[in-house]
C-alpha cells in the first residue's frame, strides 16, 4: 500500500483577470512511496487541464483562459513528492506509469516492442531497458508519458543532482504498457531487477 496517494482534481477557480473559469474536469492520480519504500512515484491517471479543455470542443482563442496556473504534471508530482519526502526531496528514485495510454507515446511503444520484440506482448520477464544514449531512451523520454522525468530534472536540478535516467517498457494484461524509469544517480546502487511490475 502506498504511504501516500496524491490526487490533483481541478475545481471552478478565478483567473488571472479575476474571471470565473468553470472545473476542467482534469485529474491527476499517484501513489507515491518515500524513502522507506524505496522512493517511487506511480502515475495513475495523467489527464491533465490541457488535454481536458482543448477536447471540450472551446474556441482555441479561449483555451488559455480556462487552463488553471497549476496545471503541468510534473509540477503536480513534484507538490505529491515534497508531501512525503521534504527533508530529502532530492531521494526520488523510479518514476512509473502503470498504463501508458495517449495518443503519442502509444504507438511509439508499440514501434519499439515491434521491432525489438516482434510483438506487442512484451511481458516483465522480457522488459526492455534504454538509457538516453539509445534512440529509443530519447524518444521516450521526449513522449508525452516521459516529459514529466524531463521536466522535474530540470526544474529541480538543485535536488536531484545531475542523473542519467534510464527506461524500462514493457506490457501485461493483454497490451497494456507501462513504464517505469530509473532516476538513481550514478554511482548509487540502482536496479529495475529489484522492482516487482506494476
Amino acid at each position: 500500500m502506498a504511504d501516500y496517494s496524491a490526487s490533483h482534481e481541478w475545481y471552478p477557480f478565478s483567473s488571472a483577470d479575476q474571471n470565473f473559469q468553470p472545473a476542467t474536469g482534469a485529474e491527476y492520480q499517484a501513489f507515491v512511496y518515500p524513502r522507506s519504500k524505496a522512493g517511487i512515484i506511480i502515475s495513475l491517471s495523467t489527464y491533465g487541464p490541457s488535454y481536458e479543455v482543448k477536447k471540450s470542443g472551446i474556441p482555441e482563442n479561449q483555451v488559455a483562459s480556462r487552463i488553471p496556473p497549476l496545471s503541468q504534471l510534473s509540477d503536480a508530482l513534484w507538490e505529491s513528492w515534497i508531501q512525503v519526502e521534504k527533508a530529502n526531496p532530492g531521494y526520488l528514485r523510479y518514476y512509473g506509469v502503470d498504463t501508458v495510454q495517449n495518443e503519442q507515446s502509444t504507438p511509439l511503444i508499440e514501434e519499439i516492442f515491434q521491432a525489438r520484440r516482434g510483438t506487442l506482448i512484451v511481458p516483465w520477464a522480457k522488459r526492455l531497458n534504454f538509457d538516453l544514449r539509445s534512440d529509443e531512451g530519447k524518444a521516450l523520454l521526449a513522449s508525452q508519458s516521459g516529459r514529466a522525468v524531463a521536466w522535474m530534472m530540470i526544474h529541480h536540478a538543485a535536488e536531484l543532482k545531475t542523473r542519467s535516467p534510464r527506461v524500462t517498457i514493457w506490457s501485461s494484461f493483454g497490451a497494456r504498457m507501462s513504464m517505469i524509469w530509473d532516476l538513481v544517480p550514478e554511482g548509487e546502487q540502482g536496479s529495475f531487477g529489484d522492482l516487482e511490475p506494476l
